[in-house]
């Protein structure tokens, strides 16, 4: 029979491993996506401001109010990033390339030819397990036409409109079940993604 001291070291032993199989791997982010970004305005004032850093946390600073909107922790894989504050998450779907980031993104919904063809993406905003979800589709179509879908709380907005591109953003004009007289735009990256809001990194950390 072993001595004593030998059963316990062996029994420490297990125990360590045992704790170290529980922890949480080590945080990876999507490739590029660690940095300094910020969201410009209309007259090209910086206007929110995210930082993703390499363990996992995240901080806005909405410039407008000066204040800290929110640090919490983030998630993200190669479409979507889900922040969470205390009980309360967010959940977008997000295009990068290089130092663009478009937030809450429009992504292929099928094969696509340039701008036309039909975009996708949701957004997700809530507490707890419960949350409120944006559906938004976008049907570009060569004829200079284009449809614009949002599906809230099974209710769809829907907005029939032509369209025009200028530096890198689409610009919808048309009308709605609702409205006689809508505009929209979206940023773009042509064969990849438009998006509600643009940012820029301005720092790798």
């Amino acid at each position: 029979m072993p001595p004593r001291s030998m059963m316990i070291a062996a029994l420490c032993l297990v125990a360590s491993v045992a704790a170290c199989s529980d922890e949480d791997p080590p945080f990876e982010a999507p490739e590029g996506l660690v940095g300094r970004w910020q969201q410009l305005g209309s007259f090209g004032d910086v206007v929110l401001e995210v930082t993703y850093s390499d363990d996992g946390t995240y901080a806005i600073i909405d410039h407008l109010s000066g204040s800290t909107q929110g640090t919490g922790r983030y998630e993200a894989d190669e479409q979507e990033i889900t922040l969470r504050l205390g009980n309360s998450h967010e959940i977008f779907h997000y295009f990068l390339r290089d130092d663009r980031l478009l937030r809450r993104a429009l992504l292929p919904d099928r094969e696509v030819d340039g701008l036309i063809g039909t975009w996708h993406g949701t957004l997700t905003q809530g507490t707890g397990g419960a949350g409120d979800i944006y559906d938004d589709t976008l049907v570009v179509r060569a004829d200079g036409t284009a449809t614009f879908t949002e599906v809230f709380d099974s209710s769809p907005w829907v907005v029939e409109a032509s369209w025009t591109v200028e530096d890198d953003r689409i610009f919808l004009q048309g009308e709605s079940d609702f409205d006689s007289d809508v505009s929209l735009d979206f940023h773009v990256i042509e064969g990849a993604a438009f998006g509600h809001y643009l940012m820029t990194r301005v720092a790798d950390q």
